[in-house]
């Protein structure tokens, strides 16, 4: 993982990969369903180890991923995603060792499709989940991050109806034998 993360995303990292991002992705390979609370310090990588490196190490390891990532509002999840995108399209080392994944007419701010393997969706708080699919493949990869605004950290009914929606709405459109859900929050 060290090693991949350095080779392909060097633009990411700028030291060396600390023993708890190591940990966390070894985590994640080795459990197929897996629900984890990410909770690192500020700017540990959060955001970038769970919605970007982590599902291309995945992808990159043979595994198809169907990835959510989720925002306190579709257009913060859109810029989330955004990241992951732009690796597909414009990572040179990607390209080179496995090909131009631009899907022509699948490739959409907040939705895309990789030529192979990879699907990714932006939703917002709220949204609803219900019929989240492309042919048969059903979610396998969800990142909630960012959910929280100051409206939502001073109120704790809020705060549970997020965790209810993401409880009855969302983990429930993983259905198959491979079930992510990291939870990346401070």
């Amino acid at each position: 993982y060290a090693f991949f993360v350095e080779y392909y995303f060097p633009h990411y990292a700028t030291a060396s990969v600390p023993d708890f991002h190591l940990a966390l992705a070894r985590q994640v390979k080795a459990n197929p369903i897996i629900k984890c609370l990410v909770r690192w310090g500020r700017g540990l990588a959060k955001s970038v180890v769970c919605d970007t490196i982590i599902p291309i190490w995945l992808w990159v390891n043979g595994e198809s991923v169907y990835m959510v990532i989720i925002g306190n509002n579709e257009d913060k999840a859109q810029i989330l995603l955004n990241d992951v995108q732009a690796e597909f399209a414009n990572n040179a080392r990607l390209k080179h060792d496995f090909g131009d994944q631009v899907l022509s007419g699948n490739w959409a701010k907040g939705s895309f499709s990789c030529k192979e393997r990879f699907i990714a969706k932006a939703i917002g708080v709220g949204q609803d989940a219900r019929g989240l699919r492309e042919g048969a493949q059903r979610p396998n990869y969800i990142v909630p991050d960012d959910l929280e605004d100051k409206d939502t950290l001073r109120n704790p009914k809020k705060q549970d109806e997020i965790v209810q929606w993401l409880e009855r709405a969302i983990m429930p459109t993983m259905d198959g034998a491979i079930r992510r859900y990291l939870h990346p929050n401070n």
